[in-house]
């Protein structure tokens, strides 16, 4: 006899390991798993009381990192509260003493293009990076995965911008629309991405850009259109920032990155907790179906 959630477990422990694919029929791309299939994939079967001792570990000890998970992710929120307080706390102009400008006023706003993928002439030895909205879930871009040629660049909107520069997702899927990051690199961009170069000396970049990490909830509200909202280039150019004394910006960006340097230690802990908690599971799946849980 089987208890049927030791099967469970041990389906889901099997399937994990990626063994499930020698019965999988169809090709790499295509494969698919038939009731046949299933029927010939190995089970180890204990005797019903064992299997049942099995299953009640194996459930007291998830159970225990199910509790540990919730505790993490509350602080993993917690955290998300705290950054977005000390922003607004820092970058708040309530009393109206900062000068406010417009960002098309101080910097070069742009965009790029996606070359035709059909010309080879494009995108063939090509190498001038070339980044898409996905890299700005990243604070930095040191990198691209795609290049272009120098012709792309003579012949389409592509245009090459001088790293240091921020760039914004107008468009992206899930949380990607509204994130800021800074290049570390020359690169051209797609029609997805703002590049925002600063032509005016007042403004500390750091201190603009932790202003759009502080409205990225905003920025998304800015955005138009139907099913895929997208902000454009028009809104991105009229957005308003506020302008301190340099100084002041600078002394600004200071106070935050001093206390949201511990934040961000914290939750790059809680983060490898949570991905270890997750491997941890599979080590008490394996442990039990090799006979080593009880």
């Amino acid at each position: 006899m089987v208890d049927s959630v030791f099967l469970n477990h041990y389906l889901k422990f099997f399937y994990s390991t990626g063994e499930i694919i020698k019965y999988q029929a169809g090709s790499n791309n295509l494969r698919n798993l038939k009731f046949n299939d299933y029927l010939s994939i190995p089970i180890p079967l204990p005797p019903l009381p064992t299997q049942r001792a099995i299953v009640t570990r194996i459930e007291t000890l998830f159970a225990e990192l199910d509790k540990a998970a919730v505790h993490l992710r509350t602080a993993q929120q917690q955290l998300k509260t705290y950054r977005q307080a000390v922003l607004n706390h820092w970058l708040n102009n309530e009393e109206g003493k900062w000068e406010m400008v417009k960002l098309g006023n101080i910097a070069d706003v742009n965009t790029g293009s996606t070359p035709k993928r059909g010309n080879k002439d494009y995108w063939e030895n090509g190498n001038i990076p070339w980044i898409t909205s996905g890299e700005t879930n990243n604070p930095y871009i040191t990198k691209a995965t795609e290049f272009i040629t120098t012709k792309a660049i003579a012949e389409t909107n592509c245009k090459i911008i001088a790293k240091g520069s921020l760039v914004i997702a107008m468009y992206g899927e899930g949380k990607t629309r509204g994130k800021c990051a800074e290049l570390s690199i020359d690169a051209t961009t797609n029609q997805a991405l703002a590049s925002i170069t600063f032509t005016d000396s007042r403004m500390y970049k750091n201190f603009a850009k932790w202003f759009f990490e502080k409205n990225y909830e905003d920025m998304r509200m800015l955005s138009s259109g139907g099913v895929q909202p997208n902000l454009n280039l028009g809104i991105i150019k009229n957005m308003i920032l506020p302008l301190p004394p340099l100084a002041e910006q600078q002394r600004i960006v200071n106070e935050i990155e001093s206390r949201l340097s511990q934040a961000t230690a914290s939750e790059t802990y809680i983060e490898n907790a949570l991905q270890q908690a997750e491997a941890l599971r599979q080590s008490i799946l394996k442990k039990a179906f090799s006979g080593e849980l009880v």
